[in-house]
């Protein structure tokens, strides 16, 4: 497989995976490719989801007052290769939330900004293909005084710790990714004046796919649990304070631009399947992925 497939499919997850309110981005953040040193990469992407259903605790419900609530983001990503065994990664992401119907105001805005470092300290090739363990750590944290207290909000409002592992087997094109992590969230402070507790949460996330020079397709699920007791969504219960739980499954297919050769785009799609307290979303998402011109020089 081409090295410079890889820079691409970082990248790609990214847009699938990152839900505005309820999924642990750093899972589209972190996965079994390293840039290499001097190699950074850029990507814009554009998200859709929407959903009528949401589950209440873990049974499903609607709200005929809200109708169909749509989230559009627009998430710009940069990994910068610091040396062949360290990345630096950051993710910023601008998000909308608009029910169908009714009064209730839309929210929009910065959400979280994330920044994480990414560590292979063990990696082996040999004739059976190849083996690679990563260690990541980040952090997230709002950039714009959004409100989290919100049916409809674009975010939490909590300062998150995030740290997790992986381990990918590649060969002949096909790879297989297993990745674990954990979420610490910080309290939050309510414009009702006073403080919640947010769930921390643990998931994981397991991809297969397959990569040739000039095409890539994945398919990966996404298993995220509530470690603490926290509430269900209901009248005058804070968002934040919600346990969110769920299961999703999707695609990434990938494609460069022909005579364009650091240019790609991609496209996605992802499903929630059960969860509790979030919504039975459908998610479309489309990006464009550029590499930049290494900046280390040789020798």
């Amino acid at each position: 497989m081409s090295r410079s497939v890889y820079h691409w499919l970082t990248l790609l997850a990214l847009p699938i995976l990152l839900t505005t309110v309820t999924s642990v981005r750093a899972q589209g953040l972190v996965d079994g490719f390293m840039r290499g040193a001097g190699k950074t990469t850029v990507a814009l992407s554009y998200s859709h989801e929407s959903y009528r259903t949401y589950f209440v605790g873990n049974r499903p419900s609607t709200n005929t007052a809200f109708g169909t609530i749509t989230t559009r983001s627009v998430n710009l990503f940069a990994a910068a290769g610091l040396t062949d065994y360290l990345d630096a990664v950051v993710a910023l992401p601008y998000a909308s939330a608009t029910p169908s119907v009714g009064n209730l105001a839309s929210q929009s805005g910065l959400q979280d900004v994330s920044l994480y470092l990414k560590l292979r300290p063990y990696q082996v090739e040999g004739k059976y293909g190849k083996l690679t363990t990563i260690l990541a750590g980040g952090i997230s944290t709002p950039l714009s005084d959004y409100i989290a207290d919100f049916p409809i909000a674009i975010g939490h409002q909590s300062t998150n710790l995030d740290g997790r592992a992986l381990v990918q087997y590649a060969n002949y094109g096909v790879f297989a990714m297993v990745q674990g992590g954990y979420t610490r969230r910080s309290n939050v402070t309510l414009d009702r004046g006073f403080d919640v507790r947010v769930p921390n949460t643990a998931d994981l996330v397991v991809k297969v796919g397959f990569s040739a020079k000039h095409f890539y397709a994945d398919g990966w699920l996404n298993r995220q649990v509530a470690t603490q007791d926290g509430t269900d969504i209901g009248p005058g219960v804070s968002f934040p304070s919600n346990a969110i739980s769920f299961t999703r499954v999707g695609y990434t297919l990938y494609a460069p631009v022909p005579k364009l050769p650091a240019l790609g785009v991609s496209f996605g799609m992802g499903f929630t399947l059960h969860g509790e307290n979030v919504g039975k979303a459908t998610r479309y998402s489309g990006g464009l992925v550029y590499n930049l011109p290494s900046w280390k020089k040789d020798g």
